[in-house]
């Protein structure tokens, strides 16, 4: 027992389901805990549909939980002198994400859920004429009036009376949708990209892997670094770590003499 010895340790275990329940010993990976969590019971699209996320969502979640739960329990255990054990599991954490959004939805039948509040039609992502696909992150009503400034002069049913709020296009949220959808395929995502420029809208294009690692934004932010920082980090974790560099390169060395001896 860890504990007898250094009352103030803290551990922390990441699994699946945690150590208790009747799924604690199941196998299961991202999509596993994302399935069982009402992640796809979350209804978002007009015309939505299940498809595999791009990135292991759950586990980040998981992990988002685990480091703050350490912070905490590290800080405790400093003042307090008692440690803790974090039972941290995959499920639990990424279902603390969605359960909010499956609350609201419930009960509906599978061809209602296009009216449960989290559907919104004009907060979507949208496939251009090119087949390539932008997105529309539209909320406020500001950017809907923004939009239809914008873009009401070429196509005026943006501007129907109907649709002039945001409570009044969600009860027509189909034809809200539909409408976007005959808008944004009638250019291409460069023609929008060009279009949008300076708007005060929020609207991105969906970006390739190519586009992304160029992307003004994240270089500016260096986010994926620069060659230069790169070799700035390099310079200053070696000189922190000189002393772990040269026994590593003694003790390889040593190794070669040993083989050579025995050879």
């Amino acid at each position: 027992d860890l504990a007898a010895v250094n009352p103030a340790i803290v551990m922390c275990s990441i699994s699946g389901f945690g150590q208790t329940g009747p799924y604690a010993k199941d196998a299961g990976h991202d999509l596993n805990y994302l399935a069982l969590s009402g992640y796809w019971a979350v209804p978002v699209q007009v015309n939505d549909k299940v498809s595999r996320p791009r990135a292991r969502i759950s586990d980040y979640a998981a992990a988002s939980y685990a480091s703050l739960a350490l912070s905490v329990a590290i800080m405790s255990a400093r003042q307090s002198g008692k440690g803790q054990y974090l039972d941290v599991s995959i499920l639990d954490s990424i279902s603390a994400w969605t359960a909010h959004g499956a609350w609201g939805a419930r009960g509906m039948a599978q061809d209602d859920l296009i009216q449960a509040q989290t559907v919104m039609p004009e907060n979507d992502v949208f496939e251009t004429g090119d087949g390539r696909y932008l997105a529309m992150g539209i909320l406020e009503n500001k950017f809907w009036v923004n939009l239809c400034e914008l873009l009401g002069d070429e196509y005026p049913l943006l501007r129907d009376a109907r649709m002039a709020t945001r409570p009044q296009r969600q009860k027509i949220k189909q034809e809200v949708n539909d409408l976007l959808v005959q808008v944004f395929a009638s250019k291409t995502l460069a023609q929008w990209s060009e279009r949008f420029e300076g708007a005060d809208i929020p609207f991105s294009p969906v970006l390739q892997a190519g586009e992304f690692f160029e992307d003004e934004q994240l270089k500016a932010r260096e986010v994926f670094g620069t060659p230069d920082a790169v070799k700035k980090y390099l310079q200053l974790h070696l000189a922190h770590r000189k002393h772990e560099v040269f026994a590593a390169l003694f003790l390889d060395a040593q190794n070669r003499l040993i083989a050579m001896e025995e050879l």
